[in-house]
């Protein structure tokens, strides 16, 4: 009913490699992780409707090096959510810093479908 004001992405990558891919009992068989979303990060920390922020200069922060996750050999599927109204946002330059985010968390593959939503 209330929507957040916060798309703190990032933050729910890590919550989910933690309490779930890097669980023992998955170590040893194929993992995926499939994140439906128009990869629009929001927070204080990094907001990115305000700042195209390079996943270079980004890489180098102390809030990245706080939720970086552990994704190794983890295979991801973006389904990237285009939303018309945020053309200024998304795109191609967009989806490449999501995609080498998550490839420096290694993760591999990683497969972006962009999505009408």
């Amino acid at each position: 009913d209330n929507p957040s004001k916060l798309s703190p992405i990032l933050e729910a990558i890590q919550s989910v490699a933690i309490q779930s891919l890097a669980r023992d009992e998955y170590r040893n068989s194929k993992r995926k992780l499939i994140v439906v979303s128009d990869f629009i990060q929001n927070t204080t920390e990094l907001d990115q409707y305000k700042e195209k922020t390079s996943f270079d200069k980004f890489s180098a922060t102390p809030y990245y090096r706080r939720v970086r996750s552990d994704l190794r050999d983890v295979a991801v599927d973006l389904l990237y959510v285009w939303r018309n109204t945020k053309g200024s946002v998304q795109g191609r330059t967009h989806a490449e810093f999501w995609s080498e985010l998550l490839a420096d968390e290694g993760a591999k593959p990683i497969d972006v479908k962009s999505i009408q939503g």
